[in-house]
């Protein structure tokens, strides 16, 4: 029986961490900020916060430890820069001309890397809610006539992006009809306040990643085939080289 509750706890723990939301708040006012907040706990993305200086750093020994620490990041990202250069010159000159890459199997990679990406977009896209909580936008050109236009053209836009959202992700009635553009008449500029907040649930995340993981198995297995009967009539090719040349 009290296998029977820890299994029970188990699979209850699980259910509610695969349910667990993952949200991603977009604001902009005077600057662009991007966080990701799980329940309580917040993670600025955008900007990045800076870590305040330490008073050993203004001190001789701080002074002399930093420049080392330069020094040392300096030498490291030559060395790197070097080796890539040098492993990207080997490499061309191990390639000789007959066994360059053709331009079809170039086209069918990324070909399988465009179905891949479409796949999981779609996916994604299935999983993901969007609340518009604010979106305040004013344009104002300074003439009346370029204001109607330029506010026409903007809520035109942002129409076909909330069909789009609404037909392909969680974007309900509400949030899409928060995205509009307001005309200035009496200002200029571009004004925006926003606040968008993106959710996908850790049960979300990892059928993006089953879905991902799927579809890369899927392109190699069509793609393998073919480049191994291209390997089986090279090496025909080859074999039958080989018996004129001794005969």
């Amino acid at each position: 029986m009290t296998a029977l509750y820890v299994i029970a706890a188990a699979a209850l723990f699980l259910f509610l961490l695969l349910a667990l939301p993952a949200d991603l708040i977009l604001t902009c006012r005077d600057e662009i900020t991007l966080t990701l907040r799980v329940l309580f706990l917040r993670f600025p993305l955008v900007p990045k916060k800076e870590k305040p200086p330490k008073l050993s750093h203004f001190t001789a020994e701080g002074y002399r430890r930093q420049v080392a620490n330069d020094t040392k990041e300096a030498a490291e990202k030559q060395k790197k820069a070097d080796d890539k250069a040098a492993k990207k010159a080997a490499q061309k000159g191990a390639d000789a001309p007959g066994e360059k890459r053709s331009l079809s199997a170039l086209l069918d990679k990324v070909g399988g890397i465009k179905n891949i990406a479409v796949r999981v977009i779609e996916r994604f896209a299935r999983r993901l809610t969007i609340r518009v909580r604010r979106c305040d936008i004013s344009i104002g050109t300074g003439d009346a006539a370029s204001t109607a236009l330029a506010t026409g053209a903007v809520n035109a836009a942002l129409y076909g992006l909330a069909e789009v959202l609404r037909n392909t992700s969680g974007l309900d009635d509400e949030s899409a009809g928060k995205l509009y553009a307001s005309p200035d008449f009496l200002g200029e500029g571009f004004h925006t306040d926003l606040d968008i907040l993106f959710r996908i649930r850790v049960f979300g995340v990892f059928d993006v990643a089953f879905t991902a993981l799927k579809a890369f198995l899927k392109e190699k297995k069509r793609i393998m085939p073919a480049k191994s009967g291209k390997d089986a009539d090279d090496t025909k090719h080859t074999n039958q080289e080989k018996e004129q040349t001794n005969g």
